[in-house]
C-alpha cells in the first residue's frame, strides 16, 4: 500500500504543483524516485516517461507535447511549442537540446550518451550501469573515459521522421529536415533536407539567400501574438516567400 507522502507526491505531480505536469493518470507516468530538483517544466506542457526514464536537470518550455520519453540524461532543454511521439535516449552521461517549433515523428532514437560498450573486451556488457551490477565504480571498469556529458542539439523549426537515428555530438542546424529511417552521423546544415544510411543532404528547403533571410529573421523568437499577427507569412513560398521576407527586414531598418 502507498504510504500518505507518496499518495501526495503522486497528486502533486498530476495537480501540476510547482509548474510540473503530466498526462493522464497512467502507470508509466508514476515513477519511482522521481527527481525534482533542478526541473524547470512549463504547467502547460505535457511529458509521458517510461519505467526506465532518468533525468538530471530539465528545462521543458511551454507547450511542448512528447508522447513517451525512454531512457536517462544529464540535462533535457526543449523550446516553446516542440512536439514528439515516443523519443528513446540511448546511452549515459548525455545532454539532449531540442529548439522551439520542432517536429519529432515517433521512434526516434537519440544516442546522446556513451553506452560504454568495448568491443576489444571479454564483453561488451556495461556492468556499472546494469543491475545489480550499479554498486560496481564506473571508473573501475573504464578508467580511460572521463565520463563527460556529450550532446545532441537541434535547432529551431526541425522536422524529424518517424524511425530515425541520430548519433551523439550531432548538431541539426534551424529549419532542417530529417527524412524517415534516416541514420544521422554528422551535422546538418541549417534548412538541409537529409535521408539515408548515413544520412547525406539531398537538397535544401530555400535557395542560399532565402535561408539567409529566415536565419536573420528567426521567426520562432516571435511573441505568440507576432505569429497571430504575421500568420500569413507562414503559407507562402518560393518568390513570394523571399518579397515578404525583404519587406520585413527594409522594415526592420527603418524603425
Amino acid at each position: 500500500m502507498k504510504s500518505p507522502a507518496r499518495l501526495q507526491a503522486i497528486l502533486a505531480l498530476l495537480r501540476g504543483e510547482n509548474g510540473f505536469r503530466i498526462s493522464g493518470f497512467d502507470r508509466k507516468n508514476l515513477l519511482p524516485g522521481v527527481r525534482r530538483e533542478g526541473w524547470e517544466v512549463a504547467a502547460t506542457s505535457r511529458v509521458r516517461c517510461a519505467l526506465n526514464f532518468r533525468l538530471g536537470r530539465v528545462r521543458i518550455e511551454e507547450h511542448v507535447e512528447v508522447a513517451v520519453l525512454e531512457g536517462r540524461l544529464d540535462e533535457l532543454r526543449i523550446g516553446r511549442n516542440s512536439y514528439a511521439g515516443h523519443l528513446v535516449l540511448g546511452g549515459v552521461h548525455g545532454r539532449l537540446s531540442i529548439g522551439s517549433f520542432c517536429s519529432l515523428g515517433t521512434r526516434v532514437l537519440l544516442l546522446c550518451g556513451d553506452g560504454y560498450h568495448r568491443p576489444a573486451r571479454l564483453s561488451t556488457y556495461p556492468f556499472p550501469f546494469k543491475p545489480p551490477f550499479s554498486d560496481i565504480p564506473a571508473a573501475e571498469l573504464y578508467p580511460d573515459s572521463s565520463f563527460e556529458p556529450s550532446r545532441i542539439a537541434l535547432g529551431h523549426d526541425v522536422w524529424v521522421g518517424n524511425d530515425v537515428t541520430i548519433l551523439k555530438g550531432v548538431t541539426v542546424g534551424d529549419g532542417a529536415v530529417i527524412a524517415a529511417s534516416s541514420v544521422v552521423t554528422r551535422d546538418v546544415p541549417p534548412y538541409a533536407i537529409v535521408a539515408g544510411n548515413p544520412g547525406m543532404v539531398k537538397k535544401h528547403r530555400h535557395d542560399e539567400e532565402t535561408i539567409r533571410l529566415l536565419s536573420e529573421l528567426k521567426w520562432w523568437d516571435w511573441s505568440y501574438e507576432d505569429i497571430r499577427r504575421r500568420i500569413g507569412i507562414f503559407r507562402l513560398t518560393g518568390d513570394a516567400l523571399k518579397r515578404e521576407l525583404f519587406r520585413i527586414r527594409e522594415g526592420r531598418m527603418r524603425a
